[in-house]
């Protein structure tokens, strides 16, 4: 947590391009250290057959600080300027320190008793790469947090010259997609229960592809236009927004059945820490990605381009999804993938 606490310093009292960057650097140094972890000790804890449910709560957390982050993040900017904006992120994460401590803490002598059982935790990258069933999760990963992050700047700037907008409104588009993620432990519990991952992660992509290539309509300042774009962000952050803990638990269903294969050498909690990490750092390479690709999409062609070669990759990544999660489509039929 000390690199996030001097990251955050770095972006609130500096002055310069450099040093923002290196606070954002140091900040998602951080960030890649303490998930990790946090998902081991989650995973470890919960029987496989309700992991779903409980990543969903997990990944509630990711959705709304994702989601809303933008919408407090505007509001902060706009009424206080940069210190209340990054004032606010140190207030959060003091808190989020402090939970932290209240939940490792407990769980410290497992650890040991762990260690003194002589497991070992050798890498696990290369069987986990090996895996048709994983590597489709960690493309799909991919591919929704770069979706759902390529608005970061796109977004107001369209929205600024079809409505005129400013920061403030905005940010309150944000809205729109936040509520229905906070369907996301729902979606993971049903699943959990019910099943149909396969065909709630196809059908999701493929909504969301179409929900995009619809955004290419928005472009006149009209009530009816406005209400369309409220509409498809809502769309998209319901079916896309809520597939996280899906991906995440099928990381981890991969990485214990390896576990399982060699149960007698391989510590549970050190390969749920790797595969929560492989997972993670998909995840961040996508929200790197998402704003990267909405800004110079739009900037060298338009806003219909970028959301159209966004509609294309959901539509595309809806394919493999259907055929690879939850195991292979036609397994059942012995043929090979």
């Amino acid at each position: 947590m000390v690199p996030q606490f001097i990251g955050i310093l770095l972006l609130f009292f500096g002055t310069s391009i450099a040093r923002w960057i290196a606070g954002l650097v140091l900040i998602g140094v951080a960030s890649a250290v303490v998930w990790p972890t946090t998902m081991a000790l989650i995973l470890d804890a919960v029987p496989p057959d309700q992991r779903r449910g409980y990543l969903g709560l997990t990944s509630l957390g990711i959705i709304i600080g994702m989601l809303l982050g933008p919408t407090l993040g505007g509001l902060a900017y706009s009424h206080g300027g940069n210190r209340a904006l990054w004032g606010m992120v140190l207030g959060v994460t003091v808190a989020d320190l402090i939970l932290r401590i209240l939940i490792v803490e407990p769980r410290a002598n497992q650890s040991a008793s762990d260690a003194k059982r002589g497991k070992r935790t050798p890498l696990i990258f290369w069987s986990l790469l090996r895996s048709p069933r994983a590597l489709t999760a960690l493309w799909a990963t991919f591919a929704l947090a770069t979706a759902l992050t390529s608005f970061d700047g796109s977004l107001a700037i369209h929205v600024n010259d079809a409505f005129g907008w400013d920061a403030q409104s905005t940010s309150l588009l944000w809205i729109a997609m936040v509520l229905p993620g906070l369907a996301t432990p729902l979606v993971g519990w049903m699943v959990d229960r019910y099943g149909g991952a396969r065909y709630l992660t196809a059908v999701g992509f493929f909504i969301s592809a179409i929900c995009f290539i619809c955004l290419r309509f928005v472009t006149a300042n009209t009530t009816g236009q406005k209400a369309l774009l409220c509409t498809l962000l809502a769309l998209i952050g319901a079916f896309l927004g809520t597939l996280i803990p899906l991906f995440s638990s099928e990381i981890s269903r991969v990485a214990s059945e390896t576990q399982q294969q060699q149960s007698q050498t391989l510590d549970a909690r050190g390969v749920f820490a790797q595969s929560g990490g492989l997972w993670w750092a998909i995840y961040t390479l996508g929200l790197a990605v998402g704003p990267l690709w909405g800004g110079f999409a739009q900037r060298d062609a338009s806003w219909a381009v970028m959301t159209l070669s966004l509609g294309v990759f959901c539509a595309v990544t809806s394919v493999p999804t259907f055929l690879h999660t939850g195991g292979w489509l036609w397994a059942s039929h012995g043929i090979p993938t």
